[in-house]
């Protein structure tokens, strides 16, 4: 089997949680050949611990010292379009954490650069793969003709509750001048894609709906697409409060039945997983799946995602 030399772009939250524990657990498949951090603190400490060798201060210097055949790319949200284009024209393969960029301008580039590339990108949209979002697919019926209502309700707790204080490599050296402009640039496009770059609205849409529900409205269109319920659905509700730290959808379906989806971050101590119900004529699909950083958590929740169908008669 031909192992892929990773090049892994941004050490924060995810890339340490998940996508660095689980490249270097598959070795036989990957090995992590370069790490791009602007902390010197943080991609030192990571490079020992997965024995990166290949470390820089940025992304474009990253590539241009080759020796890759794909990225991962972990960094803010702002700047993921330019890093995929870079690294799509570098010759490569990516994968981009929801979401691949903010503003439809920059999907529609990428989606032309990877044509023109001929390489995979691939969002790290990855709940439809759960195995009860899989097993809630195949009990799902032929058709939507009888689907009346989807709802989507997602508390999730962060990151808090999974992790020991010295789990997670944190750095205080990143230039001031740095965050600052990823900022404006993160406000900027969501100026861009929905008219404010207000800090709340930032939140609302490119962390909370972007971030964080857009893995479930990913669920919701798998289960559209399975029934043959046409895309994309008319939006008829939306909502955010909190800061932005929680947001509301509604979708009406061309069948006539509703949507209904929400992310909300409760108390940080708090940890409740995700339902996702489907109720049709003749009863009701659930899957509920852990919250996103289940997989390093305390034995406080089932360890396996499961799966439940109820239709009339068969009782509770």
């Amino acid at each position: 089997m031909t192992v892929v030399r990773v090049g892994v772009v941004g050490a924060g939250l995810v890339a340490q949680a998940e996508h660095l524990p689980y490249l270097s657990s598959l070795r036989d498949r990957f090995a992590i050949a370069a790490l791009a951090e602007p902390s010197l603190i943080v991609r030192e400490a990571l490079g020992t611990r997965y024995g990166v060798t290949g470390l820089h201060a940025d992304y474009r210097a990253m590539l241009a010292a080759g020796g890759l055949d794909a990225v991962v790319v972990c960094s803010p949200a702002a700047t993921h379009a330019e890093v995929v284009l870079a690294a799509l024209d570098a010759g490569l393969h990516v994968f981009v954490e929801k979401p691949m960029c903010i503003t439809l301008a920059d999907a529609d580039a990428i989606i032309a650069a990877r044509d023109r590339a001929g390489k995979v990108v691939q969002v790290g949209t990855m709940k439809r793969y759960d195995p009860a979002v899989e097993a809630m697919l195949e009990s799902l019926p032929d058709s939507a003709a009888d689907l009346r209502y989807v709802s989507v309700v997602v508390n999730d707790a962060e990151f808090e509750p999974f992790f020991e204080a010295d789990e997670i490599v944190r750095g205080n050296d990143v230039p001031g001048e740095l965050i600052a402009a990823t900022r404006r640039q993160e406000a900027a496009q969501v100026e861009q894609a929905v008219g404010s770059g207000d800090e709340d609205v930032v939140r609302a849409f490119s962390e909370s709906y972007l971030g964080s529900l857009l893995h479930d409205l990913n669920v919701v269109h798998a289960m559209l697409a399975r029934l043959g319920e046409p895309l994309p659905a008319q939006v008829v509700g939306g909502d955010w409060w909190n800061g932005g730290r929680a947001v509301y959808g509604a979708l009406r379906l061309q069948n006539g039945a509703r949507v209904d989806g929400a992310w909300i971050q409760p108390s940080r101590h708090v940890r409740v997983p995700r339902d996702d119900p489907v109720h049709v004529r003749d009863g009701a699909a659930y899957a509920r799946v852990p919250v996103s950083m289940a997989q390093a958590a305390p034995d406080d929740l089932p360890p396996e995602p499961y799966w439940r169908a109820r239709r009339r008669g068969d009782g509770v």
